[in-house]
């Protein structure tokens, strides 16, 4: 199933008026790529996800122009740029319908101290 996401970067750019990325950069590639992995390698490896979701690609479509950066802290050397990207995912056991990237699955949501034990 495929997702429409936001991603909020903080790029390394010497011009504050231009945007410090756009979609013909050449490390654009490469983010979409460090986007899939970084998921994958938290949410699919490091936590337990009941739904077992992996992201299987990232493209991105557009830059966000709306002035509604979620991060709009300025760190010296950096400007803040929201990307809308699509990406294919899958699961097991999920509803593709209400699956979000990061919504904890009910197994989650229903442990106490990370844990769960059947009596």
């Amino acid at each position: 199933f495929e997702l429409l996401v936001r991603i909020d970067l903080q790029v390394c750019s010497q011009d504050e008026e231009e945007s410090p990325l756009d979609l013909d950069d050449p490390r654009v590639p490469f983010l979409e790529a460090a986007f899939v992995t970084t998921y994958n390698n938290l949410v699919a490896e490091k936590y337990c996800d009941p739904f077992y979701r992996i992201m299987n690609n990232a493209t991105f479509t557009s830059i966000i122009t709306d002035g509604s950066i979620v991060v709009p802290e300025r760190i010296s050397g950096f400007n803040s740029i929201a990307i809308a990207a699509v990406v294919s995912m899958r699961c097991r056991g999920c509803d593709p319908e209400t699956t979000t990237l990061y919504e904890e699955g009910p197994l989650l949501t229903d442990q106490d101290g990370g844990s769960s034990s059947s009596t």
